[in-house]
């Protein structure tokens, strides 16, 4: 869905604060319920911890939502006043993002939950996003098993019930790794895993040649899969911790890959597609991707390889 270009709907009600997007203005009561179906424990949990992440369907659409856990004292009171909530800062950036020509999945809105002057909780609303992988699934060797000559790995997907699978050749070379995403009605869909890393390199350059610094830029934020159009499709979440700078060196923007596990080979091609996106040396690229990853205190035995 393309979104307008239009300022959001901001509906304020104390000591509710709702903000959602014109294409989305329909979906005001879902917003609205939400701490209900959280308490009740509606939908799919995607994630638990000190925030909470559902997939919830609401008039034959899925969505995900992240549950903000509540702030410490001070941030309840900052939050509540001086700063936007997390909720409104990803709302925030994926709007930014989009603009800049950067995927993330369609923003839907928000909610601020209020009491006095201190924020309890916030929402961020987002649709589910058409990837049915992470970045981990470009390394996780130990699962790939043969099938007719191909080595394959079953992941499940976000999509429905059907199992999408990663294939690569005997020879083991990342060059020979597809993603077969395939639908039941429209045959398979497939891309080289050397495709997605230098796309994801890619899209990485473009973020940071907008001065946007990803400050939790781990593996579990970057989503791939194949868009309409046939290509790689790079989709970027959990954009609430986001720094924004006048300019990102080649040291700076190498180092924010430090918590992305590679083997060397996949090094090289990350390193490959941000170089070529910033008119940097490639070489310059893999050395400091390699150095800042490994003053990482978790390494992946394995496939942390220098």
């Amino acid at each position: 869905m393309k979104l307008s270009a239009h300022c959001p709907l901001s509906i304020v009600h104390c000591p509710l604060k709702l903000v959602l997007h014109p294409d989305f203005r329909s979906l005001e009561p879902f917003l609205r319920s939400l701490p209900d179906l959280f308490d009740r424990g509606e939908g799919e949990l995607l994630h638990s911890g000190r925030n909470e992440i559902r997939r919830l369907t609401y008039q034959g659409r899925d969505y995900v939502v992240k549950s903000f856990g509540r702030p410490h004292l001070l941030n309840r009171l900052v939050y509540g006043t001086l700063r936007g909530s997390k909720a409104c800062r990803s709302y925030r950036h994926a709007l930014d993002f989009l603009r800049i020509g950067v995927s993330t999945p369609t923003p839907v809105g928000y909610v601020d939950i209020r009491r006095g002057l201190q924020l309890e909780r916030s929402y961020y609303v987002s649709l589910l996003s058409p990837c049915p992988f992470t970045y981990p699934d470009l390394y996780r060797q130990g699962q790939w098993t043969m099938d007719n000559g191909q080595w394959t790995i079953l992941v499940q997907t976000e999509i429905g019930d059907e199992l999408a699978r990663l294939r690569r050749g005997a020879a083991e070379n990342h060059d020979e790794v597809v993603m077969d995403n395939s639908r039941a009605n429209g045959g398979a869909a497939q891309c080289s895993a050397s495709e997605v890393l230098l796309e994801i390199g890619r899209v990485t350059a473009l973020i940071h040649q907008h001065g946007y610094l990803h400050r939790d830029y781990s593996r579990g934020n970057i989503l791939f899969g194949q868009g309409p159009d046939g290509r790689v499709l790079i989709q970027i979440v959990d954009l609430n911790r986001m720094l924004i700078y006048r300019h990102i060196g080649l040291r700076r923007g190498c180092k924010n890959f430090d918590r992305l596990p590679a083997t060397p080979q996949m090094r090289h091609l990350l390193a490959q597609g941000y170089a070529e996106a910033r008119g940097f040396d490639a070489d310059m690229c893999e050395y400091y991707m390699a150095r800042y990853r490994q003053k990482q205190p978790e390494r992946i035995p394995g496939v942390d390889v220098f």
